[in-house]
């Protein structure tokens, strides 16, 4: 979730230590601020997710950052459908989020990965990546587009998958309580309802991550984390939280 260079702050492609920065309660880190626009991007075999910051505070207006800002919310924010498949979800964006010094909203939109070439057009024809740009990308797609962004001065920097999924999943959780829930009765269709969780959600607990394929991950006290079990093919798209069950 940490769209630019200083993402590495979250997580760590050396190993499998979450470490929170300094900071992590506010998010209000004093890492030298990068250029405007600050994105993420998840490239994976189905989908491409990607998170946008919109900075909303009084130095939105500086140049050339509004310039910057007025084409991303004309071409991305002006609408919430993209073509036949492409979506934002407004539901699930995140208001008054305060990253680096900055205060904005994190909008997330995804997209067939299909369409990822029409999106890279559609970025280089409207200028909606200035020079010098990074951008922190996971996923398969990660490596295979890396070139084809390099035509729009963008440089991808590729982050371990299972480390942001861990970190995103401690930031979203500390942003919204009502994000995790669970079933009551799940083996009775009559009966079986989702409850939100009213305690605070903090490790351990097993994360599994079904996508394309499926991942079973440990996640200890300490936020380290380690594989325990996995499937190479998946058939829903979701991240699946089971607290305190080490």
């Amino acid at each position: 979730l940490i769209t630019m260079d200083w993402c590495s702050k979250f997580c760590s492609s050396s190993g499998h230590k979450i470490n929170p920065p300094a900071g992590w309660k506010d998010h209000n880190f004093s890492a030298d601020e990068p250029l405007m626009p600050w994105f993420g991007i998840d490239i994976g075999g189905t989908l491409v997710k990607l998170v946008y910051f919109e900075p909303t505070d009084e130095r939105v207006n500086s140049v050339p950052e509004a310039e910057t800002t007025r084409k991303i919310r004309h071409y991305l924010l002006s609408k919430t459908a993209y073509g036949d498949s492409g979506v934002r979800d407004v539901n699930l964006q995140l208001e008054d989020q305060k990253i680096n010094g900055r205060t904005g909203t994190l909008h997330f939109i995804r997209f067939p990965t299909s369409s990822m070439p029409g999106f890279i057009a559609l970025t280089k024809s409207k200028g909606l990546a200035p020079n010098s740009s990074t951008v922190c990308a996971t996923g398969g797609g990660a490596h295979k587009y890396d070139s084809a962004c390099q035509s729009l001065s963008l440089k991808f920097k590729k982050m371990d998958e299972l480390h942001t999924l861990i970190s995103g999943i401690q930031y979203i959780l500390k942003q919204n309580s009502l994000e995790a829930f669970y079933y009551t009765d799940p083996l009775n269709n009559e009966t079986c309802k989702s409850e939100f969780l009213t305690s605070r959600v903090d490790p351990p607990y097993l994360v599994v991550n079904v996508g394309s394929g499926v991942s079973i991950l440990a996640v200890a006290e300490d936020h380290s984390f380690r594989r325990v079990s996995g499937t190479r093919r998946g058939y829903v798209s979701r991240t699946l939280l089971l607290a305190n069950w080490l």
